[in-house]
């Protein structure tokens, strides 16, 4: 899918998330209301790099104009 400067537009605002990886397990709940949002069992070692390794990529990543 091409991207152009107006879809992302729709990223102004506030969202929040929380990441928890324990005892193996990820859990990813909604800032606000605490609510699941996803939950990962028995993640591979290596897992919480790669989910840095993706925020850093974001930074890096250009945006097509």
């Amino acid at each position: 899918m091409k991207s152009n400067k107006k879809e992302y537009a729709s990223e102004i605002g506030a969202a929040g998330i929380t990441i928890i990886l324990e005892h193996g397990h990820i859990t990813v709940t909604h800032s606000e209301d605490g609510s699941v949002l996803h939950k990962v069992k028995h993640v591979k070692p290596g897992t919480w790099d790669k989910l840095w390794e993706a925020i850093y990529a974001i930074e890096q990543a250009e945006v097509a104009e």
